[in-house]
């Protein structure tokens, strides 16, 4: 079962204060999360397909691979428009 806890994250960035989330899942959870991040079209550097991109290359980091389940099926992609 997914949980979503917002901690405060502080890191210098030219005087920005930036926050965090912290979001804990099984290992099915994430796997899960990983196969839907990677039908997320867009322009990484004009739209918000750069925070997906974000998001896939720390479960990758994780150790949270790309499954190809046989009995997944799925159609279409979200595709976000420029900001």
């Amino acid at each position: 079962m997914a949980t979503c806890t917002v901690n405060k994250v502080i890191r210098m960035v030219e005087t920005e204060v930036v926050e965090g989330v912290v979001l804990t899942m099984t290992q099915e959870e994430a796997e899960t999360l990983r196969l839907l991040l990677h039908h997320v079209g867009g322009d990484p550097y004009k739209t918000r397909r750069g925070h997906v991109d974000a998001i896939r290359k720390s479960l990758d980091k994780a150790g949270v691979k790309l499954i190809q389940a046989e009995a997944f099926v799925m159609s279409g992609s979200v595709h976000f428009p420029e900001l």
